[in-house]
């Protein structure tokens, strides 16, 4: 967008693009438009004090990752002894990265065409290595905050908890509030009746109360199955000393092309746009790699969908098949849900814990906020948890 305390932009006559390295490029002076529509609803109204136009300009394509300095060739109508027409240098911009995501946006608003030719014909291999290239430009702020939510049934009735949890970028590391911020479930008698058996020790429960199936989530946004390497920040601002915490720290495995055989399935509508939909099956150690499908954007490369031999390190949440969601939030690509369909039986005799079912469990993140320090969240009442994932 430019703006003049002319009455218009009739007097431009050249429009020139100057990048800081190769050609200029010239455009047409039809390039500068006035049209409503084409000004995405900005208003602009004054300029230094005087009435002003503004006007958008649209060039059809530019170098990626290129500093242009835009210039106008304007007509004068100065006295005699100036020149005929002047160059007015209006400023700078700087284009996105060619793998950039930050002005993508909500994928379901931008509709795409299906891949033909060339990019209809890549391998499975091939675009795998490429998505991982996308993920490892993505970066982060220090902090994102957000709120999990829980969904299952148990016990022939649904449950659903939400809770209020932080990320930092450096390490990926989550803090969830272990008090939920609603619930299905009725508050528990902490003065309830233990009773023993064979040396176990067993707790009774207020009727309706319901727990967590792995203890309060502690799931990052930024979890990636080993796409990209963890721990990348945004240097924004410099990032704290840990807090406090008894949370253990978790090894990272980082998928590379050689730990799969990929193959391309095929191409299919997701939403508005067209994925690339890869089978992956392990070389070795499956309980590691554990990605076996994966859809793909067939424009960007992001990946939208994935599924996941289990989650969590251990546990019957590791033994199940997970359908895993991504979205995009200003630029950053970020986990918004972790769903399974499968029965889950948690607890029992052994782990000194009443036996308990769920039918279907799904985890959703919602309400990302971006920050460069954790603002009004505190890092304690955090309790341990086997739902860690980061």
């Amino acid at each position: 967008m430019v703006a003049t305390d002319a009455a218009n932009f009739s007097a431009v006559e050249r429009i020139r693009l100057v990048p800081d390295s190769g050609d200029a490029l010239d455009l047409p002076v039809r390039e500068v438009t006035s049209r409503s529509n084409d000004l995405a609803g900005i208003e602009f109204t004054s300029l230094y004090g005087k009435p002003a136009a503004l006007a958008a300009i649209h060039p059809k394509s530019l170098a990626p990752s290129t500093t242009y300095e835009l210039e106008f060739v304007v007509r004068t109508t100065a006295p005699r002894d100036c020149p005929r027409a002047l160059t007015e240098r209006v400023g700078t911009f700087t284009t996105e990265p060619a793998s950039s995501l930050d002005a993508f946006g909500d994928f379901a608003d931008v509709p795409d065409q299906q891949p033909t030719g060339a990019a209809a014909g890549m391998s499975g291999q091939a675009i795998f290595d490429k998505a991982r290239e996308v993920l490892e430009t993505v970066r982060y702020p220090t902090y994102i905050t957000f709120i999990v939510h829980v969904r299952s049934n148990t016990g022939g009735k649904p449950f659903y908890e939400s809770f209020r949890s932080i990320v930092r970028a450096q390490d990926d590391i989550v803090l969830t509030h272990k008090t939920p911020i609603e619930t299905t479930s009725k508050p528990d008698n902490p003065y309830g009746t233990n009773f023993a058996i064979l040396g176990f020790t067993f707790q009774t429960h207020t009727k309706g109360h319901q727990e967590e199936p792995f203890g309060v989530p502690q799931i990052s946004p930024l979890y990636s199955f080993g796409l990209r390497p963890p721990g990348e920040v945004m240097g924004l601002s410099p990032t704290p000393a840990p807090e406090p915490s008894d949370l253990r720290s978790l090894g990272h495995v980082e998928a590379i092309a050689r730990d799969y055989d990929i193959t391309l399935v095929d191409i299919r509508p997701y939403g508005v746009r067209w994925a690339y939909h890869l089978k992956l099956v392990p070389v070795e150690r499956p309980d590691e790699y554990r990605l076996r499908d994966m859809l793909v954007d067939t424009e960007t490369f992001v990946p939208w969908e994935l599924t996941s031999a289990g989650i969590f390190p251990k546990g019957p949440a590791s033994g199940v098949s997970w359908r895993v969601r991504y979205t995009i939030e200003q630029g950053a690509w970020l986990m918004t849900e972790e769903t399974t369909s499968a029965s889950i039986r948690v607890g029992g005799f052994m782990q000194s814990t009443t036996s308990r079912g769920y039918d279907g469990l799904t985890y959703t993140l919602t309400d990302f906020k971006f920050a460069t320090t954790p603002s009004d969240f505190s890092f304690f009442e955090v309790g341990t948890s086997e739902a860690s994932e980061y």
